[in-house]
């Protein structure tokens, strides 16, 4: 068991840092110098017409979704857009998808988010039903995923350049052991707990939580379709 447990807790590490979300690959020739970027939105063009053509030709189905490398949540929102915003101070903003219109299902979760390498995009993160992902106030990414019944984690990740590093957690973990309950995590994400954790109160993980889904937010976005 806990080496099953090891295995969730890689995989929602890993599914933190590369999106998770399907099989899109951007090829890149890194021998070729990269040309200086000035106009961002045609340099995320190749992401942003990924969900144009999705929406214009009725394609918002799971299968979809996944041969193209894109969020699930298509299917939830009538419209989606997209905003440029650097999250990392670096002077390249990322791109951030979400849905724009009315009543969409989606509840503010982010679709996407990307950045560019060598001004080519690279996909952080990309939502789906147990893995989403969530802008804040403080151009932190919430991430709220679950790896089961009695395995959930609350994630606050910074962009560092093409990178997403967790830099605070706060779990549940209930496997009918002795280390069940609720835990902070101060680096790093796991669905297990580590000897560093901190045990926590439920109504302390409560208010962290809280205190987290708070701050969310969508920015202003640009109409895709």
């Amino acid at each position: 068991m806990k080496r099953d447990l090891t295995i969730i807790a890689l995989l929602f590490c890993l599914a933190g840092l590369c999106g998770g979300c399907g099989q899109r690959a951007e090829a890149q020739n890194r021998e070729t110098p990269a040309a200086v970027v000035t106009d961002y939105a045609a340099a995320y063009e190749s992401v942003i017409s990924l969900y144009r053509t999705a929406y214009r030709d009725g394609h918002t189905d799971g299968e979809y979704a996944w041969q193209n490398g894109l969020s699930e949540y298509i299917s939830s929102a009538a419209h989606v857009g997209y905003a440029l915003r650097d999250l990392d101070g670096d002077g390249t903003p990322e791109l951030l998808i979400a849905a724009m219109g009315e009543g969409d299902l989606s509840g503010g979760v982010l679709f996407e988010l990307d950045t560019l390498s060598d001004g080519v995009p690279v996909q952080l993160a990309c939502s789906s039903a147990r893995n989403r992902w969530y802008l804040r106030a403080d151009n932190t990414i919430l991430n709220e995923g679950s790896g089961g019944a009695g395995h959930s984690a609350f994630v606050l990740n910074r962009v560092e350049g093409d990178r997403l590093v967790p830099a605070e957690a706060v779990i549940t973990f209930f496997d009918n052991s002795p280390e069940d309950g609720f835990y902070h995590q101060a680096g790093g994400c796991s669905y297990e707990p580590r000897p560093e954790d901190t045990a926590l109160e439920e109504q302390v993980f409560h208010s962290y939580v809280t205190a987290w889904e708070k701050e969310r937010l969508v920015p202003p976005l640009t109409e895709i379709i």
